[in-house]
């Protein structure tokens, strides 16, 4: 790599002090009934044997005092903290392929840059460290195939950049896409998310201002596909994964009733004639989506919020919505799972203060702990 574009720990500590904006979590008059609402950055993500999760810790009431941390679990082993080192994490932190990608500690207050490094087993790999522009707050903000990496901006345009180039090329931007056929029938308003499949396919999640359409765009050539079964009203794409040869999203819908969904597009290859199943909506009344993880069949686990507690829901295209074990206190702020011996096991992440536990949700008791995991928090500076 040209040493040109190696930034030290040190570097990207001057650069970005202040980088890092919480999400609010607050219940106040319908939230998801607003698309405009920026989807949570608390976040699991599972390649291979590498299993990760961001949550908030600290003061969360205080964006100042709340700072992301990130923990990754190999091949089902001990939970270890993974924060990327060298700024604030106030921002939130974007991890994407753990297992051999990138991880992006996002921008915060004032800054207008973010950090962009490798990622191998989930750790950051310090001398591969690169500045790029603000990303707009999604899990899904950053997509990786082979050596280059994909951005969605604060604007709402897509970005590669290859860890060898010096900078960054746009490949659509949402006026863009909002102009194509595909654009006009959804009314794009911005570009929430981009994927990039096995084949190296891209798609882009989007909120649409019109109904009847998934959110989901699949390019197809120089032109951008999409499809999926009608809705009444506009949806927005609060996450979205490769799954093979397709990809899985997270949509919210809006309206009277405002809901969750997932959907799987399968099948798009080179001409595209992709499939899109979705699940049965997940009503979200006074409440948001605080968490999500695929989970390994097309669908997600969430972890759902109100005022007064929490709970988990296993979402698969095709099947119905599943709890997953009883009612858990707010103090659970994420969910990801690990692969243990080639089986699955959905594991929260209940934060207070310092502390992140992770527990196993069961039927007949709240909680099984299995591992809690002090970090000292930088109160005071971000």
């Amino acid at each position: 790599m040209n040493k040109a574009f190696v930034l030290s720990a040190i570097s990207l500590a001057a650069m970005l002090g202040l980088s890092a904006c919480a999400q609010s979590n607050s219940m106040n008059t319908m939230p998801s009934m607003d698309l405009n609402l920026g989807p949570s950055l608390n976040a699991g993500v599972v390649d291979g044997g590498v299993s990760e999760v961001v949550v908030p810790m600290g003061h969360l009431s205080d964006p100042r005092n709340t700072f992301y941390q990130s923990f990754t679990s190999l091949h089902g082993g001990a939970w270890r903290l993974s924060t990327p080192h060298g700024s604030g994490t106030n921002g939130g932190i974007v991890v994407a392929s753990p297992s051999d990608g990138a991880v992006v500690i996002r921008q915060f207050d004032q800054s207008h840059v973010a950090a962009l490094s490798p990622l191998l087993h989930g750790q950051q790999v310090p001398l591969g460290g690169r500045i790029v522009g603000s990303l707009a707050q999604s899990p899904s903000a950053v997509a990786m195939h082979g050596s280059t990496v994909y951005l969605v901006d604060v604007q709402g345009s897509l970005e590669k950049l290859s860890m060898n180039a010096q900078t960054a090329t746009v490949v659509t931007t949402q006026r863009q896409l909002a102009s194509s056929p595909a654009g006009k029938r959804c009314g794009v308003a911005a570009i929430t998310a981009v994927a990039v499949n096995r084949s190296g396919q891209i798609a882009l999640g989007a909120r649409c201002d019109k109904g009847g359409t998934n959110a989901v765009f699949v390019k197809n050539r120089s032109s951008w596909w999409l499809g999926g079964a009608p809705t009444t009203t506009a949806n927005t794409v609060m996450r979205l994964d490769a799954a093979g040869d397709g990809f899985s999203a997270l949509v919210r819908t809006a309206g009277a009733a405002p809901s969750v969904r997932s959907i799987a597009v399968s099948g798009s290859g080179a001409e595209v004639s992709a499939t899109t199943v979705w699940s049965p909506p997940v009503g979200l009344m006074y409440s948001v989506v605080r968490s999500s993880v695929p989970d390994g069949h097309g669908g997600y686990d969430i972890l759902l919020a109100n005022s007064t507690d929490a709970s988990a829901t296993d979402l698969a295209p095709g099947s119905l919505a599943v709890p997953i074990g009883k009612r858990l206190p707010l103090s659970a702020q994420g969910i990801v799972i690990a692969t243990v011996g080639g089986s699955q096991a959905t594991e929260v992440v209940e934060v207070i203060g310092g502390t992140a536990s992770f527990v196993v949700p069961g039927r007949q008791s709240m909680w099984r702990v299995i591992q809690r995991v002090k970090v000292a928090i930088p109160y005071g500076a971000a």
